[in-house]
C-alpha cells in the first residue's frame, strides 16, 4: 500500500517528528495534479450543479481525485459550498 520506510521518510521530510517512524501516504495511487483547463472545467460543472460522480465521468478522472479538488477549491474560495451536498460542511 502507501507505507514508506523511515529512511525514505527522513530523506523526504528531513529529521524531526518522522525520525525512525514509518509513514503512510494516503491515496498514493491517485493523481492529484491538475491542468488549469481541467480545474476550470470542474469549477464550471460544479457551478452547474453537476454531481461529483457526474463531473468525474465527464472529465474522465477518478471520483476521489475530483472530490479532493472540489474540497481544495471550496477552501480557497474558488467555488461555493452547496447545501445538501456531501461537502456542505467543508471549510
Amino acid at each position: 500500500m502507501g507505507y514508506i520506510s523511515a529512511k525514505k521518510a527522513n530523506k523526504l521530510a528531513g529529521e524531526g517528528k518522522f525520525k525512525g517512524r514509518p509513514l503512510y501516504i494516503a491515496c498514493e495511487e491517485c493523481d492529484f495534479i491538475w491542468l488549469e483547463s481541467e480545474i476550470d472545467e470542474v469549477r464550471q460543472l460544479w457551478r452547474e450543479d453537476e454531481s461529483i460522480a457526474s463531473i468525474a465521468k465527464k472529465i474522465k478522472r477518478d471520483i476521489d481525485e475530483v472530490t479532493l479538488l472540489i474540497i481544495d477549491q471550496i477552501r480557497h474560495g474558488m467555488i461555493r459550498k452547496r447545501k445538501g451536498s456531501l461537502l456542505e460542511h467543508v471549510s
